[in-house]
């Protein structure tokens, strides 16, 4: 079983290596692309994040309390509905 592990991942190995070799300059120029554009990034301030990190979890709560209350509501009227 061993010897069966081994066989595939070099032939997994050698498969990966053949798809790099000939894609190598489109990976090049996706790294060369992916750096020009992390330059262009501008990360949100402290204060910003923060502000945005309350208006999610504000978010979150409100959904999570409206879908808690209707699966109580749901649960009671099955509970009627097959008593």
């Amino acid at each position: 079983m061993k010897i069966i592990l081994l066989i595939v991942g070099v032939v997994f190995a050698a498969l990966l290596l053949l798809t790099v070799a000939v894609n190598f300059k489109s990976i090049v120029v996706f790294a060369k692309a992916s750096i020009n554009e992390l330059k262009r990034v501008t990360f949100p301030t402290r204060e910003r994040a923060i502000a945005q990190t309350y208006i999610v979890l504000g978010s979150v709560s409100i959904f999570a309390i409206m879908f808690g209350l209707i699966d109580i509501l749901l649960v009671r009227g099955m509970g009627l509905l097959f008593r």
